[in-house]
């Protein structure tokens, strides 16, 4: 099978999904049946892949002519490839392509995951139905389309997406090995918490920093992987407290390192389509604490894997950093890591969706997919239909 990925951004989420299907779809078909057209930079996440699998172009913006400039590229790559499959990823990518590769003469089956639906960011009611509007007309272009959460497909189905052209596939990221650090700590020693993302209203730092402020400088010590505009959030004096350590981005290892120190993770997420953040706090044994939005309460269980609270109530969140207990945490940590090895881990993710290919293009894609336990198969059966 021949299979050809396109990005037009991989910043975050969308880079760190290709990196967990790169090495596991280069070894299930053969590294040269795999392609990848994504910005360049990109590199860093495809680390898994041979160099000439990456086919990159240099990433203006999202202009017009910068969107016209990057399918054209893709577009090119494809129809010299020829592949069996395209897989698009995320909105604007799904959007440019889907239309031309809808014109060729030899057209690929079409595979768009949009990693949280343009529709389901905050802003006004007129803009969503906008892009629901688009989302609709392209549906027809689509031969699958990919949902990384129950809520996102629910979504999709009330801005009118077709359900029958939807399928759930929750993310999924790779095991490490090792657990949670568990450093011996005095009984009143501060809890470790930590925020990773970026510093923007989507991911909800504010939210978190608000929280912090209302709390004793010794509860806790907050820290914070990412970068952002601290400005709109009331300057940087906010992260410049002595209960606050600001990391910047962190490479995948260093973020792995750190989160084996933590006691909790926190999402104050405005809106989610699932977040990877939680799978990789899981993965390591950590407690999450996330809201109510989004994908991120079908990840993380309420009094089992962490705590759900509501961020639009301003008292939920610092009421539960002002009361966490670490053994309580660190049995939530114990519960989330046994819940990624059964339901999170990337080879779950490969295998579903390299069965979702096969289905749809008709292609053997090897022992790796095909000699996984039945109740994985079923968790393809799950998300389609009604």
């Amino acid at each position: 099978m021949q299979v050809v990925h396109v990005a037009e951004v991989t910043l975050g989420g969308v880079g760190a999904y290709l990196g967990e299907v790169a090495g596991f779809q280069s070894r299930a078909f053969g590294g040269s049946n795999v392609s990848f057209v994504v910005p360049e930079g990109s590199e860093g996440y495809l680390a898994d892949v041979d160099p000439s699998q990456i086919i990159a172009f240099p990433r203006g913006g999202r202009s017009p002519l910068d969107l016209v400039r990057f399918g054209r590229k893709a577009a090119q790559a494809i129809r010299e490839i020829e592949p069996d499959l395209v897989h698009l990823h995320s909105t604007f990518a799904g959007a440019v392509l889907r239309p031309i590769l809808a014109t060729m003469s030899k057209r690929p089956k079409v595979v768009y995951c949009p990693h949280g639906w343009a529709f389901s960011i905050e802003g006004s009611n007129l803009k969503r139905l906008l892009y629901a509007r688009y989302e609709r007309l392209l549906v027809p272009r689509s031969d699958l389309i990919v949902v990384n959460s129950d809520s996102e497909r629910r979504l999709g189905v009330h801005y009118g997406i077709d359900p029958s052209k939807m399928l759930t596939i929750w993310n999924g990221v790779s095991s490490i090995a090792g657990l949670k650090d568990d450093p011996p700590r005095a009984a009143h020693a501060p809890v470790q918490v930590a925020f990773i993302g970026r510093f923007d209203r989507q991911k909800g730092l504010d939210l978190l920093l608000d929280a912090v402020e209302m709390l004793p400088m010794e509860a806790l010590h907050l820290h914070l992987v990412g970068k952002g505009d601290v400005y709109g959030m009331g300057g940087p004096s906010r992260v410049e407290r002595d209960n606050i350590t600001a990391h910047g981005w962190l490479s995948r290892e260093e973020v792995f390192a750190l989160l084996r120190r933590m006691d909790v993770v926190v999402m104050p997420s405005r809106w989610e389509a699932q977040g990877l953040v939680a799978l990789e706090a899981m993965r390591s044994g950590v407690a999450v604490i996330a809201s109510d939005r989004g994908g991120l309460p079908e990840v993380v269980r309420n009094g089992i894997d962490g705590i759900i609270f509501d961020p639009d109530d301003p008292r939920a969140l610092p009421r539960i950093l002002g009361s966490l207990d670490r053994d309580q945490l660190r049995q939530m940590g114990e519960n989330g890591l046994r819940r990624f090895e059964s339901e999170f881990t990337a080879d779950r993710m490969n295998m579903l969706l390299c069965r979702a290919y096969q289905r749809l293009v008709g292609a053997e894609v090897g022992t790796t997919a095909s000699d996984q336990p039945d109740h994985l198969t079923a968790g393809v059966e799950r998300g389609q239909g009604s």
